[in-house]
């Protein structure tokens, strides 16, 4: 049985230390309204290498969009400062610009397809 596998490669943390949590949406519905958040999968996983990969499994081929966080302290959520912009590093799918505020669903969208299996992610840090 043929499974298709997506590799998501993360590079870029300024620390080996803590977890890199990852979301995989599939539809901008799912990502647009920050408030409410609905990946069709997640993951956390400790880092322990620059670059860091994680695989998706039997994931249908289509468009989807990814975003990342480098969870330096381990509690698992995206801390920020007392101004709402993010103390730890973040990446998405396509690499888009963060220095005016997170990226939308179409920013990050890609096509996963045979040829299109692994996508590159490069971690940003704000502070």
């Amino acid at each position: 049985m043929v499974t298709n596998i997506l590799t998501v490669e993360v590079s870029g943390f300024r620390k080996i230390k803590g977890n890199l949590c990852v979301a995989l949406f599939d539809n901008p519905d799912s990502y647009n309204d920050k408030s409410n958040l609905q990946p069709i999968r997640s993951s956390c996983l400790l880092l322990v290498d620059d670059p860091q990969n994680l695989t998706f499994s039997e994931l249908p081929y289509g468009s989807y969009a990814i975003a990342v966080f480098h969870d330096e302290n381990e509690d698992f959520q995206l801390n920020t400062n007392f101004l709402g912009i993010p103390k730890e590093g973040m990446g998405f799918s396509n690499n888009p610009s963060i220095w005016k505020g997170g990226p939308d669903y179409e920013a990050m969208k890609f096509d996963f397809t045979p040829e299109q299996s692994t996508i590159a992610i490069k971690i940003k840090y704000l502070i």
